[in-house]
């Protein structure tokens, strides 16, 4: 067994895609998350998240979307519209580094609409593995 390649698999990485994050700060209502994520940098930086990685021979992340619950801190519509946006970037790096990521589906509830992954963007079909985060709606 010795001769075979190091394998681990983070399951719960949390990231903070560019697009995602830019339209999430410019919409979210205030939060503690929204504040803490600024002391995190490999939640948005590649860079530095590589950097890391590169320390544990053979890691690769399956990708879930950073805190706040998105669900939380925007309405249900700009709630499907960031998860759409979460999902095509997930993707992208998924396609762009697949030695790198498994990605996760960012899915939200708050429209009984967008239970549907085809609404959500580039889903499951795109992904190695599908995550769904389900929290129910809060009013």
């Amino acid at each position: 067994m010795s001769g075979l390649p190091s394998r681990k698999i983070d399951i719960f990485s949390h990231i903070l895609t560019p697009k995602y994050k830019e339209a999430l700060y410019k919409k979210a209502k205030p939060c503690y998350n929204l504040e803490a994520n600024l002391a995190r940098p490999a939640l948005s930086d590649l860079d530095e998240r590589f950097r890391v990685m590169d320390k544990f021979e053979g890691l690769r992340q399956v990708l879930t979307v950073g805190a706040p619950p998105v669900e939380y801190v925007v309405s249900p519509d700009e709630a499907v519209e960031l998860s759409k946006i979460a999902n095509d970037e997930m993707a992208k790096l998924v396609e762009t580094y697949p030695n790198r990521f498994v990605a996760a589906v960012a899915q939200i509830l708050s429209d009984p609409n967008s239970r549907n992954y085809e609404n959500l963007g580039n889903g499951p079909s795109r992904c190695d593995t599908a995550h769904a985060s389900v929290r129910p709606h809060r009013k």
